[in-house]
């Protein structure tokens, strides 16, 4: 699995290496420029270019496309070099390296020349960037996207938070993004999809020492032909009895959305626990209602549930804070989605902290439960989970690059489609991962299985109805192909 890192773990595994290896930080730049310079030979519009660009700033970043200028020259082949940034603030390293330069550079300005150039290699920022840009180079680089000539980012694209995946405010739209020993958070999450192109690893030695990384990226491959065969000695019960709660809902469809992908994903039997008035609006007869009028006690229904759902489309009532806590006395394994959130956190203090619970929130919805400003889960992300490793929870946060984490243990998933962004799909996948959940699948083993099944149908199901015509039950469609890609054979 390829590993995931915050920009400060990254800066600790340099330093670790600079020690273990005995080598200086100058000798590692040049290291990282050369790795970085020959994967750019493999491209043909680099290798063959007659006019190169490369743009360097004045921080390591700005160093390792120097060290790329000079391998160029070295080669007989030919660049330009243009600078941005405070000369004075120069690191010793990148000074080393631009003193070794056998030609002069433009400082703070570009080539009068740039727009016949064939491709531009951006070492302007790197993952040191946590912070506003300047107008000046707010206009720099809106200036060098509209140019339409393909960039080549060193690490991540200039104007990206290494640790946040935000554009600060803008950044480079790059080509092809050539990522140092190991991607980090800022290079999968948030906007970072959508700059940084085709994204090539260049190992350059980096130790980990005594450094974990944060995360690893998930590879469906690694799970296929992975889920057992049923027996023939089997009946509807060892596949899962699985509870949704619906009870008094104005959007039923939520609910029913999460049963028919749970019976897709083949849980034994589906109930939906309803308002006795809303029975009629049942019509999957594969779906079992459990009607429960309003006087009804919730700690009637007995554990015999081998997973609950709750949450898709119930409402923010002060009777499901208190159905919630009666739920959760059952001890059942359950997942708790959209404003089923709002409810588990109104009773958190008297959660047991060893009930699983699989929490499946997207940002707006983390930053409520966890009392964040708006806009601020990325910054200080692990952080904020590790304040919950008391509960057996296992978190899934959806997004561009959705999250899943639980205590010491956490997978990146890159594998979403913005076609997922319609009504329903959360509900769907709260559907899949349930039913792995109710077939007594470990919490976190349930939720890869669930994420993967769900992402990958988009992916299938783009190809048929686009982009802006896919709806969530689409997804549902697509689940028996995939268990027939992730079933262990015969």
């Amino acid at each position: 699995m390829l590993n995931i890192v915050l920009p400060k773990t990254m800066y600790a595994m340099d330093q670790a290496t600079v020690e273990n290896q005995s080598i200086t930080s100058l000798a590692l730049m040049n290291r990282a420029g050369e790795a970085i310079f020959d994967k750019m030979l493999q491209d043909p519009l680099f290798k063959y270019a007659t006019n190169r660009l490369i743009i360097a700033g004045v921080g390591n970043n700005g160093g390792d496309a120097l060290v790329i200028a000079k391998a160029v020259l070295e080669r007989g082949m030919q660049c330009q070099v243009s600078m941005f940034g405070n000369q004075n603030a120069l690191s010793d390293e990148a000074k080393t390296v631009l003193n070794e330069l056998p030609m002069s550079v433009l400082w703070n300005k570009l080539p009068n020349n740039i727009e016949t150039c064939d491709v531009i290699v951006d070492g302007l920022f790197g993952i040191g960037l946590s912070r506003s840009l300047s107008s000046d180079f707010i206009e720099l680089i809106n200036h060098m996207n509209r140019l339409n000539i393909p960039i080549y980012s060193l690490d991540i694209p200039s104007g990206l938070d290494a640790e946040t995946g935000l554009a600060m405010p803008v950044a480079l739209k790059a080509s092809k993004t050539y990522i140092v020993q190991l991607y980090k958070t800022g290079n999968l999450l948030n906007q970072a999809k959508d700059y940084h192109g085709e994204e090539i690893i260049v190992d350059v030695g980096i130790e980990y020492g005594y450094l974990k990384p944060e995360a690893s990226l998930l590879n469906p491959a690694d799970f296929y032909r992975s889920i057992p065969i049923r027996k023939h000695y089997s009946h509807k019960y060892d596949y899962g009895n699985l509870l949704i709660y619906a009870y008094q809902t104005p959007m039923l469809g939520a609910a029913l959305l999460a049963a028919k992908a749970a019976l897709r994903g083949g849980t034994g039997l589906v109930k939906v626990l309803i308002d006795a008035d809303l029975k009629t609006l049942i019509e999957p007869y594969d779906i079992v209602t459990e009607p429960i009028d309003n006087n009804a006690a919730i700690e009637s229904l007995s554990s015999r549930y081998s997973a609950i759902v709750f949450g898709p489309g119930v409402g923010k009532e002060e009777k499901h804070t208190r159905n919630l806590e009666k739920l959760l006395k059952l001890r059942v394994p359950m997942i708790v989605d959209a404003d089923g959130l709002f409810h588990l956190k109104k009773i958190l203090s008297t959660v047991d902290r060893k009930q699983p619970i699989i929490l499946t929130p997207h940002q707006g919805e983390f930053e409520r439960f966890c009392e964040l400003d708006k806009g601020s889960m990325y910054k200080d992300l692990f952080m904020h989970l590790k304040k919950y490793d008391d509960y057996n929870f296992v978190w899934l946060l959806k997004g561009p690059t959705t999250i899943l984490y639980a205590k010491d243990k956490c997978l990146f998933s890159n594998h979403g489609h913005p076609a997922l962004a319609t009504a329903g799909t959360g509900d769907v996948l709260s559907g899949i991962i349930s039913a792995f959940l109710a077939k007594h699948y470990d919490p976190y083993l349930a939720t890869t299985y669930g994420l993967m099944f769900h992402s990958l149908a988009a992916q299938e199901q783009v190809s048929i109805y686009g982009e802006e015509s896919m709806i969530a039950s689409d997804l549902i469609e697509v689940f028996p192909k995939l268990f027939r890609l992730f079933k262990a054979n015969e």
